[in-house]
Formats: structure tokens, C-alpha cells, sequence
């Protein structure tokens, strides 16, 4: 008598279902997932912060590539159609 060693789909999906859930939601008793994301931070000597002051430079620095590039790419794409006409 042959015995069937394939896994149950039925199981298996309920299996990996249920890992889903317990990585969506944490460990029991962890706190939620920026609690974790603290902690582990500061395990490694870091604190978390996002910094959202830009300075003159860095202001000066996006509007130049802004301004700069268009240009650029105006003689590039003309250069590309003269070459390509002839």
C-alpha cells in the first residue's frame, strides 16, 4: 500500500497565513513595530530622527540642477535631431 507524502495545500496555506499574521502584527508583548524599530536603534547606538530643515545651500543646490538641466537636455535633443536628419 503506497503512502501519499505530499504536503497538505490546505495545511500549508494556514501555515503561511498565520506566519503573515505574526509578522504583520509583531511578536506577543513587543509593542508595536516603531517601538521595535526604537529599540533596536538604540541597541546600536542610534536614535531615530528625520531631519527636515534644508539650509541655503541645499536649496541653492536643487533649484541650480533644476535650472541647468533643461537647457542641457534642449541642445542635446537638437544635436540628436540634426545628426539624425541629415
Amino acid at each position: 500500500m503506497a503512502t501519499d507524502n505530499s504536503p497538505d495545500p490546505t495545511t500549508e496555506k494556514a501555515s503561511s497565513i498565520r506566519d503573515v499574521q505574526h509578522l504583520e502584527s509583531g511578536s506577543p508583548g513587543s509593542g508595536s513595530g516603531n517601538e521595535r524599530d526604537e529599540r533596536d536603534l538604540a541597541d546600536w547606538g542610534y536614535k531615530q530622527e528625520l531631519k527636515r530643515d534644508w539650509g541655503l545651500m541645499h536649496n541653492f543646490g536643487i533649484s541650480f540642477s533644476i535650472i541647468v538641466r533643461e537647457p542641457l537636455d534642449l541642445i542635446t535633443l537638437s544635436e540628436e535631431l540634426r545628426l539624425t536628419t541629415c
